[in-house]
């Protein structure tokens, strides 16, 4: 074996066996619903630090997360599954005291009593008798966290569409997609850029805002984004967005009366 041969090894965290207790994690996206995945069988046994030394994503996501206290996280949908080995590994590392350690108390309630209320909620068997305070809850097949009231230690998840390139091909950093560094260089503003994120959102009109045309994207600031942001506009088309070929001719609209 490599660690009894003194060479470079990986290490792996070993999920549980599928089908035993803890193997299932379940937790309700705010896009894309309910999700169940046992680790066993969707993930596998996940190397944690690599042979080089490196500490992986999933496990060094998971501990900044912890220390920085995000409660809400966003992302694409491409990470949906690794979302329930996260979901697994912040447990251990909670159950372990590592939350104690650092301070990290959610609701600013001592870490301690949290502790107690989720293994008082133990005892409930289904999701339909947690009570609305006691859905992050630890119960014996599952780990489940309620959406509407995310914390640091229990955040809520939203998963997004990816936007695919006129060729299909999924924008990503790895490929040298187009980012926003090229786009500034070009001369796109960041108003722009908020307007066709919105729009590829779903995002088509403007609160108390005169727009020139709802049709496509408009140029508009972060604060009127998220004024008409609403999560029903994207779970009402969850599919990947996929830009035309002409599709940067959308930075060229402008809203009537503002941004110049």
């Amino acid at each position: 074996m490599r660690l009894e041969a003194g060479r470079r090894h990986s290490l792996r965290i070993a999920v549980s066996e599928e089908g035993a207790s803890g193997s299932a994690v379940a937790f309700d996206d705010r896009v894309f619903g309910k999700q169940r995945f046992d680790l066993s069988r969707d993930v596998g046994d996940t190397v944690i630090r690599r042979s080089d030394g490196i500490f992986s994503y999933q496990l060094a996501v998971v501990v900044d997360d912890l220390l920085m206290g995000v409660n809400d996280i966003v992302r694409g949908r491409d990470l949906l599954r690794s979302t329930a080995l996260q979901i697994w590994i912040r447990r251990a590392l909670v159950a372990s005291g590592f939350a104690a350690k650092y301070g990290i108390n959610g609701d600013n309630d001592s870490v301690a009593a949290k502790n107690k209320y989720r293994e008082n909620c133990n005892t409930l068997q289904s999701d339909d008798a947690l009570p609305a305070d006691c859905r992050h809850a630890l119960k014996p097949d599952d780990f489940v966290f309620n959406q509407a009231s995310g914390t640091a230690e229990y955040p809520t998840y939203a998963h997004l569409p990816l936007i695919d390139d006129p060729t299909g091909t999924r924008l990503a950093k790895r490929k040298h997609s187009l980012d926003i560094g090229e786009l500034r260089a070009e001369g796109v503003r960041p108003e722009q850029i908020i307007g066709y994120c919105a729009w590829l959102l779903g995002i088509r009109e403007l609160h108390d805002v005169q727009m020139s045309d709802t049709s496509g994207p408009v140029a508009m600031s972060a604060r009127e984004a998220l004024e008409c942001f609403t999560w029903d506009s994207i779970r009402a088309d969850k599919s990947d967005r996929v830009l035309a070929p002409d599709w940067s001719d959308g930075f060229d609209r402008r809203k009537n009366g503002s941004v110049a």
